[in-house]
């Protein structure tokens, strides 16, 4: 799977809320849907084009780049590009990707002018005779780190025939009559096989043809370097120089080098002898030197004292040679850019330093660049995040908007490193809390969350990760901006709040989140919790705490899920009885009898669980009746388990009489308790409770062979339309809520309260109806008839 491109992401502003492109809208199409234009054969396993389609070449090379941008790229996807007449390929961007040696048969069949294999594991020595022999329009190579095609690190049991035949391959590259680019990564020789010389395998026209050459992490012998005559980039990163007297002039034979990198991320800097003098002698050498890297090197030399000068002198961005120059070795020169990350003697942070640009850790301005152009360097890079995550947390960067896109881009790179998920979250945490959030439109929102989630599934058993990820998902707005991705958050989560026998906080927050992305959806991804496993979950973690008999936030949280995708959602209250839930709950009021949020989350479940008409007589047992009546007169977290537990037997004896079965006390006594503890509630108490739907308390209103249950739902609609009266006038009115009360108020069978109540809430509707902005907190007349009855 390959990094998404940030080339939507402007350079000097942040991204805005435009839509995307049509063909990028139309790609993500084809990505997600792929039988619209592909067909599946499940015998080969293989996805070929429909008869008839036909894709021009750069829409081809589109569908790849944003097919490995989302899905694996491996020869069951590569076989859609075999038809070399119905497909065109130019560019073959497979780095790090699963493609093998018969698919790249098929793709190289194009003729394509640049081929990119780096650290591609499933291919072998046979890749690169594919290559050569389609090779008319090669002009750009990139392999490397690919164990089965460049092994040449042979020990001496190793050497013999498998060593000489990856030697042949690589002959096969010099065979390439256009190539003008060449990368190769990690290519290894054991000191046995010094007369296999690589550089000097090299034929000459190849040498005097090859504009760019990037040899990092190859530990060969670099004698012949020097014949390369038109190269304009070499790259050396990470290339051991064991002699640089003799090197660095053979580097400086290159006349018409532009850039050059030299730079190393060993633990301690590489120190060369008189690295001044090698450095000077060297870009003297190298007239149209702009772009030098000495990072990780004591090529910077040693600083030299200030020199004080009380004569008057026109100042200049060149390093004269009279005057001090703060990298000793470049007097008299001016570069585009020059890396000083890690270099002894502090050399980034010196004055003057004789270039435009410079990597190092001496200013927020260096960092950002460090982490930009060190991407494809992972030491590198590493120290650079944990520079920026500093100036993070302390408040000090203040491009956050550069920074942001540095991290993801480094994040997207390197998925399975820890170290750089670790680091580049850390800082995400803090540009997320930031003020800086409010410029983030949809996009980056998005980038931003899937970069964190990939993370976390990434690294599933390290805290830290899981820490920081469920941390800086807190600071964006739940559930909107997860809603998109909503199921893989959903799964996640329940995989980060698996009982741990060792409590922790990435526990506690993602239970927190869980909650919070339940608490405020539809029914559609309430149902959708509980079928990827929320209820077992949430029955897990409480099982686990009754075994360690403690009561905290994270059941009381999880009893609070429960509640929140068992509301109107059937199938998950069958879940929970399923689970045995009813056990658990009987268990939890037992041992924690005092607990107030953990009674009223348990009671909101149980509520939810009476409403649903073919699981009510599993609840008509005499235990359940019992804790129910009882809890009629519970105080605890002022009306609210009482409330609930009037609701859960409201619902319980609506179904009649006949419906009231088995040895489970006097329905008559029940029900005159519920009309006791009803008489006792204020009507003007504050609610900790949320109603998406008043359909279950609707449904009680017709019931007037049992008033106690008509005058409990009339109740909560009279006081929540009187404490919450915009949000709850409006849902009694669109759910047509006014006929049934205007009937209960009509029959003479309620209670003469229950009509008063239903009066008030009549009343209080119709005003708000004709009167939309009526919200005085002053009570009219028809509230102060309200107060009459308390």
């Amino acid at each position: 799977m390959s990094s998404p491109s940030f080339t939507w992401w402007p350079s000097n502003s942040w991204p805005d809320n435009s839509p995307d492109s049509l063909l990028d809208s139309c790609l993500s199409l084809l990505v997600d849907n792929p039988s619209i234009l592909l067909d599946y054969d499940a015998k080969t396993q293989r996805y070929s084009l429909k008869p008839g389609v036909t894709l021009p070449w750069n829409f081809s090379e589109w569908l790849l780049k944003r097919w490995g941008e989302g899905k694996v790229i491996d020869e069951k996807f590569l076989h859609v590009f075999r038809n070399t007449e119905r497909t065109r390929l130019k560019q073959l961007n497979l780095a790090e990707t699963h493609v093998n040696d018969t698919a790249l048969g098929w793709l190289m069949a194009h003729k394509p002018r640049e081929v990119n294999i780096y650290q591609c594991e499933d291919v072998t020595s046979t890749a690169l005779d594919i290559i050569q022999e389609h090779s008319e329009n090669l002009t750009v190579l990139f392999i490397g780190n690919n164990r089965q095609m460049l092994n040449l690190c042979a020990t001496d049991e190793w050497l013999g025939s498998a060593t000489a035949c990856s030697i042949c391959a690589l002959n096969a590259l010099f065979r390439c009559s256009r190539l003008q680019a060449l990368s190769i990564h990690g290519l290894l020789e054991s000191e046995t096989m010094h007369h296999h010389n690589f550089v000097n395998q090299m034929p000459s026209d190849l040498k005097s043809r090859l504009l760019y050459l990037d040899l990092s992490r190859c530990e060969i012998e670099m004698s012949g370097i020097g014949e390369f005559s038109n190269l304009i980039s070499l790259i050396l990163y990470d290339v051991p120089i064991v002699f640089p007297d003799a090197i660095f002039p053979e580097i400086g034979k290159l006349i018409r080098l532009q850039v050059l990198d030299l730079s190393q991320s060993r633990d301690q800097p590489v120190l060369y002898k008189h690295p001044e003098m090698l450095l000077k002698q060297l870009v003297d050498c190298l007239p149209l030197l702009t772009y030098l890297d000495i990072s990780g090197t004591n090529l910077a030399g040693f600083p030299k004292p200030k020199q004080i000068s009380h004569s008057l002198k026109a100042s200049d961005k060149f390093c004269d040679e009279e005057d001090e120059c703060a990298i000793p070795g470049l007097e008299g020169h001016y570069l585009e850019f020059l890396g000083l990350l890690t270099c002894p003697y502090r050399a980034c942070e010196r004055k003057d330093i004789p270039a435009k640009h410079v990597t190092g850790d001496a200013n927020e301005e260096q960092t950002l660049l460090s982490v930009q152009k060190y991407v494809h360097k992972p030491e590198l890079l590493l120290h650079s995040l944990d520079h920026l995550f500093q100036l993070c947390r302390h408040s000090e960067c203040h491009d956050q908007r550069t920074a942001l896109k540095a991290i993801l881009e480094a994040m997207k790179k390197h998925p399975k490193l820890r170290a750089v998920q670790i680091s580049g979250s850390a800082s995400l945490f803090y540009i997320c809390k930031s003020g800086d959030k409010d410029y983030f439109s949809v996009k980056v929102k998005r980038i931003i969350i899937k970069t964190l989630l990939e993370a976390m599934e990434n690294h599933m058993g390290d805290k830290t990760m899981l820490r920081n990820g469920c941390l800086t998902l807190c600071h964006f707005k739940i559930p909107q901006d997860l809603m998109f991705d909503y199921e893989r958050v959903v799964k996640l989560l329940l995989k980060i709040v698996r009982p741990d026998d060792q409590p922790n906080f990435h526990q506690h927050v993602g239970i927190y989140l869980l909650n919070s992305l339940a608490c405020q959806v539809n029914g559609p991804e309430k149902q959708l919790v509980g079928d990827v496993g929320a209820i077992k979950g949430m029955l897990e973690l409480i099982e686990d705490r009754l075994r360690r008999e403690v009561c905290d936030e994270v059941m009381e949280i999880a009893w609070s899920t429960m509640w929140n995708v068992t509301d109107e959602t059937a199938r998950n209250c069958v879940r929970f009885i399923e689970g045995d839930g009813l056990e658990l709950f009987v268990r939890c009021l037992k041992m924690f009898p005092n607990k107030e949020e953990l009674l009223r989350n348990m009671m909101g479940l149980m509520g939810n669980v009476a409403e649903v008409p073919y699981l009510r007589p599993r609840l008509m047992h005499s235990e359940y009746v019992t804790i129910f009546s009882d809890l009629l007169d519970s105080s605890s977290d002022g009306i609210e388990v009482s409330y609930n537990a009037c609701g859960v037997l409201a619902h319980m004896v609506s179904d009649g009489v006949s419906a009231w079965f088995g040895d489970v006390g006097s329905r008559k006594s029940v029900l005159q308790r519920m009309v006791n503890a009803i008489s006792r509630w204020k009507i003007n108490t504050k609610r900790n409770i949320n109603y998406r739907s008043f359909e279950p308390i609707l449904r009680l209103l017709p019931k007037f062979h049992t008033p106690e249950a008509q005058h409990w739902a009339v109740w909560a609609l009279c006081n929540l339309t009187r404490v919450y009266r915009k949000k709850y006038c409006e849902l009694v009115l669109k759910e047509n809520g006014l006929e049934l009360l205007e009937e209960l108020v009509a029959d003479p069978r309620p209670f003469l309260d229950s009509k008063e109540l239903a009066s008030h809430v009549i009343r209080r509707c119709k005003m708000y109806q004709d009167n939309e902005d009526y919200e005085s907190s002053d009570e009219t007349d028809v509230e102060n008839m309200d107060e009459d009855d308390e």
